[in-house]
């Protein structure tokens, strides 16, 4: 929030680092690093035409050091637990 409007930006990298640990790449001249810096405060969203995301069609990009790849992701594994591969 900047006082009481809300404030936001795109961020192109962001990366999971761990259960409660994020990475965000943001260039040093964005406004909302300060204001991260000052308020501790960080909301991450994906955003979907319809408001409410499908995880059945969301395909999230992932771009991969150091090969320089994009991947395409979206597909299911298995349940979690108990891994059995989905047919």
């Amino acid at each position: 929030m900047n006082g009481d409007k809300p404030t936001w930006t795109l961020a192109g990298h962001l990366g999971i680092i761990g259960h409660d640990k994020v990475l965000v790449s943001l260039a040093a001249p964005h406004f909302i690093n300060g204001r991260i810096k000052e308020t501790k405060k960080l909301s991450i969203n994906l955003v979907d035409k319809a408001g409410k995301i499908n995880y059945n069609t969301l395909k999230p990009v992932l771009f991969e050091f150091p090969t320089y790849h994009y991947l395409k992701t979206g597909d299911v594994l298995g349940k979690c637990l108990s891994f059995k591969p989905e047919k």
